[in-house]
């Protein structure tokens, strides 16, 4: 499998890849470096797509946005899908992107996770505060802001670039 992101949660090392999801335990010493747990038949599509939330890593699969707490927690399918309730229209648009340019961000203070498609011009807002009764959270699309990249400063503020200017989200 081909890895295609690298995350730290929980003191675990997650590593994402193409297929499957590798979490690691004990990374710090890597002589005690251990598989703790592997999930089949689950990937990133992006790298970009992972984001820590402080208590779940949520990520771009082939199958929609993706809560890893929930497929640690589960360990079987039917997961946690986050975008369950735009999932058809979003891997339409997934589609069309080259991963390397997905782009997103966990912003803490509002409890959303931002997920944007630039050539599909999409932005993908998923509230993260409270999952609706099939797991799912709720979701609206964004158009005409065309995000390149996504930052949360240290005071907590969100910017968002663009092409030649910042925005303060």
């Amino acid at each position: 499998d081909k890895i295609v992101a690298l995350a730290a949660h929980n003191g675990f090392l997650i590593v994402f890849g193409r297929n499957n999801i590798a979490i690691y335990s004990n990374p710090i010493d890597v002589t005690l470096l251990t598989l703790q747990d592997y999930i089949p038949n689950v990937g990133c599509v992006a790298r970009d797509s992972v984001q820590n939330t402080g208590t779940d890593i949520i990520f771009l699969s082939d199958g929609g946005v993706r809560s890893l707490q929930r497929v640690i927690q589960e360990k079987s399918l039917p997961m946690r899908d986050v975008s369950k309730n735009v999932r058809d229209d979003l891997m339409n648009n997934v589609a069309s992107e080259t991963a390397t340019n997905i782009r997103s961000i966990y912003y803490e203070r509002d409890a959303f996770y931002l997920l944007a498609l630039p050539t599909t011009k999409f932005v993908y807002c998923f509230d993260m505060r409270a999952p609706l009764q099939d797991g799912s959270a709720r979701a609206t699309t964004w158009t005409g802001i065309e995000p390149r990249s996504f930052i949360v400063t240290n005071t907590k503020d969100l910017y968002i670039g663009k092409p030649e200017y910042i925005v303060t989200g």
